[in-house]
């Protein structure tokens, strides 16, 4: 389990699942970023689960269950840096196979033109998943409608039966002059399981974090905890493609992608494979753009 507080007036980078392949908070990103030796970047992984590096093992296990099951040889690995074009989508592939590749969703959602052309190519998509494998499990990312409070997402999420992994969580200051933006927390799940922190109810959630902040800013004269509210940036979860078709449909859902679409294509490439989904820009998902 990861949390993260963002600096005030600073903007966090980035979408959630922010996880290396190879690896959350260790040295072995920099492994995987040394060469394209892959006979050495396994003996680098190995000795590094030898020295008791748990993630190194999990890591490990990974890769060696991935060349049993598809007949990859590690001694062939090479950077790879290309464009594909994916269920209209284009995306960029880069990596490390069969160790790892990271898998970037290019398009730009930066308009009310673009969010609608996406958000309907991502329907159809999701709504032929639903009925060829209703009980297929999904990871998804999904945007809000507008300004949702954490606990209005999280009921919408329960009533779907969906699990949120992680989140995103945007924090307001209530002033005389409107809601001013004062930073962006995320939380990342370990291993992309339901864990205490996101467990249970939106209000859970936000005492959470409510709780994080009045400790990380205590004593400061200008930071008014009491005048904060919380609103859900994005956030992941996963459930059935039935269940996840339905919930798209809620008031508080403005966009559902499915990380699980795109990861399949790329299955029998790399043991690891990180999904980045695009983000819509504040100003459309707020209905600001003009």
């Amino acid at each position: 389990m990861k949390t993260r507080l963002w600096a005030r007036r600073s903007i966090a980078i980035g979408v959630p699942l922010l996880f290396l392949a190879l690896g959350v908070g260790t040295s072995l990103p920099a492994i995987a970023a040394s060469g394209s030796d892959g006979t050495r970047l396994y003996g680098e992984l190995t000795a590094a689960a030898a020295a008791g590096n748990q993630t190194a093992a999990r890591a490990l296990a990974d890769v060696d269950a991935f060349t049993r099951r598809t007949g990859a040889k590690v001694s062939s690995a090479a950077r790879v840096v290309r464009f594909d074009n994916l269920m209209a989508r284009t995306v960029g592939v880069r990596g490390f196979p069969p160790f790892y590749l990271n898998v970037a969703i290019e398009d730009v959602i930066d308009s009310p033109a673009a969010l609608d052309a996406y958000r309907a190519a991502r329907l159809g998509e999701l709504a032929s998943s639903a009925r060829a494998r209703p009980d297929e499990r999904l990871t998804v990312k999904v945007t809000p409608a507008g300004h949702r409070s954490v606990e209005e997402v999280w009921s919408a999420l329960s009533r779907a039966g969906l699990t949120p992994i992680s989140v995103m969580i945007d924090v307001f200051e209530s002033t005389a002059a409107g809601p001013v933006w004062k930073s962006r927390f995320t939380h990342l799940s370990e291993n992309d399981a339901l864990d205490a922190f996101l467990d249970g109810s939106g209000g859970n959630v936000v005492s959470a974090v409510r709780g994080m902040l009045a400790d990380a800013h205590a004593g400061e004269s200008d930071y008014n905890v009491s005048q904060l509210t919380f609103e859900v940036f994005v956030v992941r979860a996963t459930g059935r493609a039935a269940d996840v078709l339905a919930f798209s449909a809620d008031p508080a859902v403005l966009l559902v992608d499915s990380e699980t679409a795109v990861a399949a294509s790329y299955r029998d490439v790399a043991a690891h494979v990180r999904v980045m989904l695009p983000t819509v820009n504040d100003s459309v998902r707020w209905g600001t753009e003009p």
